[in-house]
């Protein structure tokens, strides 16, 4: 399975440690030895699309916002400095993507991140808004899927909508 289908668009783990969060019914157990920009999920079941399978009590290195690696927890060889979250019980999901949004507000990025969305597909611009959030979340300023903007709303002879493109 490749490293990035699992990866979440998000930087630093912290899309899949919300998606872990929810998936699963009791909190997440840490450990923490000191400060680190690598994190451990340890005894995750990973679901594998392209296998369409679980692979159960694995253990999946991230550091600095990449996975490093995803080796069975009895056999992975995690950094002695690492935070490590015990995900027994729990589900790592890839990222999913959703190619029919519209956008109204920097909130609803927050809403469609929250639940697992890596990249959405805004339908429609009809402001610089929308462009700006884009840059933000491309630098990392926001926290937000990846977006990818269809352009204006094509219309026909009679505009009806705001920022429609007429023929």
């Amino acid at each position: 399975m490749s490293h990035r289908r699992i990866a979440f668009a998000l930087s630093g783990g912290a899309a899949l440690f919300t998606c872990l969060c929810w998936l699963g019914s009791r909190p997440l157990a840490f450990s923490q030895t000191g400060p680190s920009s690598t994190l451990v999920l340890n005894h995750v079941t990973v679901i594998d699309p392209d296998a369409a399978e679980l692979r159960r009590d694995m253990a999946v290195v991230i550091a600095d916002g990449r996975i490093q690696s995803i080796a069975q927890s009895t056999r992975a060889r995690l950094p002695r400095d690492a935070r490590v979250i015990d995900a027994a019980g729990k589900f790592l999901i890839p990222a999913l993507s959703d190619m029919h949004v519209h956008i109204q507000n920097e909130q609803d990025l927050l809403v469609l991140a929250t639940q697992g969305i890596g990249l959405v597909r805004n339908m429609h611009v009809s402001s610089d808004e929308i462009l700006k959030w884009t840059a933000q979340a491309k630098a990392g300023k926001i926290f937000s899927p990846e977006i990818v903007t269809a352009g204006p709303l094509i219309d026909g002879a009679y505009k009806s909508h705001h920022g429609a493109v007429s023929f």
